[in-house]
């Protein structure tokens, strides 16, 4: 998917990815994309691993999260707008761009303390 900013601003309204301008249209896009690139390829493997996950998961405990060890939206969003535009997405496809562009809240909301 290639997104292009018809201005230089950080936050425009004028985005564009693949020619579509509609924001709803391109958040349904975006989401049609990493389900099928985050889908199993092999299901009953996929169960095995889920089932093998939640078991360990149910025994986790973890170490405590210190004061100094947490961060918070604002942190993030600070950070997420120093990523250089232009630069190769990953394996996931996710450019910075698309980081830069999306409503980050919403991508966030497991972050906040106390629903993780």
């Amino acid at each position: 998917m290639e997104i292009k900013s018809q201005t230089k601003e950080k936050w425009c309204d004028a985005l564009h990815a693949d020619g579509i301008t509609d924001n709803t249209i391109i958040a349904e896009n975006f989401a049609k994309h990493f389900e099928k690139v985050c889908s199993p390829l092999n299901m009953e493997r996929s169960n095995q691993i889920k089932e093998k996950y939640t078991k360990l998961r149910s025994r986790y405990t973890g170490t405590p999260i210190l004061e100094n060890q947490l961060f918070h939206l604002e942190l993030i969003s600070k950070l997420i707008s120093k990523l250089a535009n232009g630069k190769v997405a990953g394996l996931d496809e996710l450019s910075n761009e698309h980081l830069k562009y999306s409503h980050l809240g919403h991508f966030c909301q497991p972050l906040k303390r106390g629903t993780a």
